[in-house]
């Protein structure tokens, strides 16, 4: 090839519409390596044949496609190329949902920073609310003191209970006879006993959250208990749930099947889900047979580690002769709930494979 045909790197970014720094940059990196270089004088020269992958680099490039993906795009096939496109535009649009998802998470977080210091009130069935708290409460068996406790959030006129270790979340939801205002506090396990234990015995209690205090008055005016929040900041715990993102599939047990297979010595410290097949296989192979959607079946191969007594936690406090995981990927908290009761959930999160 003579210089004659050869561009230097000043006409050639001008062609395709790269600077000639991104030029450099891109051929230290493999991508649009010029045809030569001058060793005496270090000067780049590019094939007028090149030009063509120039201009596609350049419409990676305006696109945000990554360095390592436009060398394989470069390097494939047509109809390579546009399997590796259809899954980044798959990958992207997932992002740009969960991205959604969380910048309206934090507008209503922002908007909650008022509202949740105010005065709050509603009045339920006092065996309804002591059943919920007994049901939560659960998920803090194994939490350390800095997460430990119960949140109680009254807002838009259903009242929140929420509790964590971490590594899996129990929620239920209540509507309440009569509520007003928002607010939120956070209590400790053990004052989380205590008015469940004084709820249980009366007909109707007026929950109460003012100055950071939670209140239980009884229908007489009676206050039957009151305690302080945690002395740290109380988080918006039911962000972690109205945030998460929809589920890929789901997969159906028979609860107490699940249960004892989770918790059997088969199972030891992990399982494996196995979505496409539905059904959840222990250590040594044994399997449980579940159900997943027919459509599901074919969505591709979703195989999930899970640790087995977080699992059987969550599946023991979900009421319900069924259990339904709802499964997004292998990163993703899995959603555990009873087709019985949609205001009750529990989010736990995998192990990495």
């Amino acid at each position: 090839m003579s210089d004659e045909r050869l561009l230097t790197i000043s006409t050639f970014a001008r062609a395709i519409g790269i600077p000639g720094s991104a030029l450099r940059f891109y051929a230290a990196e493999g991508v649009l390596v010029p045809a030569e270089v001058d060793s005496f004088s270090g000067y780049r020269y590019y094939a007028p044949s090149q030009i063509e992958a120039g201009v596609l680099v350049a419409r990676m490039r305006a696109a945000g496609v990554a360095v390592p993906m436009m060398r394989d795009i470069l390097q494939s096939s047509a109809p390579e190329a546009t399997r590796l496109i259809d899954r980044a535009i798959a990958t992207h649009s997932a992002q740009s949902r969960r991205r959604g998802l969380e910048l309206v998470a934090l507008r209503e977080s922002i908007l909650d920073a008022e509202r949740v210091h105010q005065a709050a009130r509603a009045t339920l069935p006092g065996t309804v609310l002591a059943s919920a708290i007994d049901q939560v409460v659960v998920a803090t068996s194994a939490a350390s003191d800095d997460v430990s406790g119960l949140v109680w959030v009254l807002r838009d006129g259903r009242l929140e209970l929420i509790a964590t270790d971490r590594y899996w979340l129990a929620y239920r939801e209540l509507r309440p006879r009569e509520s007003d205002g928002a607010a939120r506090v956070m209590t400790t396990p053990e004052a989380a006993a205590a008015a469940a234990s004084a709820c249980a015995q009366r007909a109707e209690v007026v929950i109460e959250i003012v100055e950071g205090r939670l209140r239980l008055v009884d229908t007489h005016g009676e206050v039957v208990m009151e305690t302080p929040s945690v002395e740290r900041a109380v988080p918006d715990l039911s962000l972690l749930i109205s945030t998460q993102p929809p589920t890929r599939t789901i997969a159906g047990f028979a609860s107490q099947a699940l249960e004892d297979f989770l918790r059997a010595p088969a199972a030891d410290d992990h399982v494996l889900i196995d979505a496409r097949h539905g059904e959840i296989v222990s250590n040594n192979e044994q399997r449980l047979q579940g159900w997943v959607p027919t459509a599901s079946r074919d969505s591709g191969a979703l195989r999930i580690q899970m640790q087995s007594e977080l699992l059987a936690s969550a599946v023991s406090i979900c009421q319900g002769p069924e259990t339904l995981l709802g499964l997004v990927d292998a990163s993703t908290p899995v959603r555990v709930q009873s087709p019985l009761q949609d205001a009750m959930a529990c989010l736990v999160m995998p192990m990495r494979l």
